[in-house]
């Protein structure tokens, strides 16, 4: 399956190409500019590097938000254009779950641990959501010859001030049993299990809310907001199980309604 995987929700916007969960191409944004200015730009240079069209395409696997509204509302609008011409599919990847899904996940100290990833979110706020990695089936039934690990959210996804959304972590972590191999009371390890890892590309966003909780001892893993790549694979994954939609079924999930409609309608 060739999947032309992008994201314009950040001002690290990218774009990447896969067969099957392959990368064989990936363009990351070093302009100063919003990317919804450079996308197609740069899109276009990397189509040419690699000898591809857009018609070649499979699949369409773009980051659906949140994010900036316009990055999201550009990105969204490229992939409905291109599914309703060329008659492919769309999978729509959250944002968080694609920075989560940067996690190596070499660092989780046991299969039960979370993952909670974490992106500013302005205004005081952070956008948030936990997950889990479970085996996912990488090729369609009836071979199903291997797996690969995917991700599964434990919450619904969040916009909360910093302070919030380490209380949901915490009432998540008390949740989950440590594991059987794993003492209680050593480093990584809550009252009543692992302690979860947290991602962000802007960890400063959760970093003091996070050393004066309960959960000071997580670990925050900072990486890049370059997310075009893991978007393609989830989206790959996505595809393989049919949980793709078309070009009139794709919504934003912007999290936080947009000024225009939260001064239309009111708080």
């Amino acid at each position: 399956m060739l999947t032309l995987a992008f994201d314009t929700s950040t001002p690290t916007g990218s774009i990447a190409v896969l067969r099957d969960h392959n990368v064989l191409g990936e363009l990351i944004n070093t302009s100063e500019e919003p990317y919804s200015i450079t996308f197609l730009s740069d899109l276009d240079s990397l189509l040419v590097q690699l000898d591809l069209a857009l018609q070649q395409f499979d699949l369409f696997a773009v980051g659906s938000g949140p994010g900036s509204f316009t990055g999201v509302r550009t990105g969204l609008t490229a992939a409905k254009a291109w599914s309703e011409i060329y008659g492919k599919p769309i999978a729509p990847v959250s944002c968080l779950a694609a920075l989560a899904f940067k996690l190596d996940r070499s660092r989780l100290r046991s299969s039960e641990a979370l993952i909670a990833a974490v992106s500013d979110a302005r205004r005081g706020q952070i956008f948030g959501c936990v997950y889990s990695f479970v085996e996912a089936f990488a090729t369609a039934p009836p071979t199903l010859e291997f797996v690969r690990p995917t991700l599964v959210p434990v919450m619904e996804e969040v916009v909360l001030s910093a302070d919030e959304f380490i209380e949901i972590v915490t009432a998540l972590v008390r949740r989950v049993p440590p594991s059987p191999n794993s003492g209680n009371d050593g480093p990584g390890h809550s009252a009543s299990g692992a302690l979860p890892i947290f991602v962000s590309s802007s960890p400063d966003v959760i970093r003091p809310a996070l050393e004066h909780s309960a959960l000071s001892g997580a670990p925050i893993e900072r990486v890049s907001g370059a997310l075009a790549a893991q978007i393609g694979e989830l989206g790959y994954l996505k595809a393989v199980r049919g949980d793709v939609v078309d070009a009139l079924s794709l919504e934003a999930n912007y999290i936080r309604r947009p000024d225009a409609e939260r001064n239309w309608k009111g708080p």
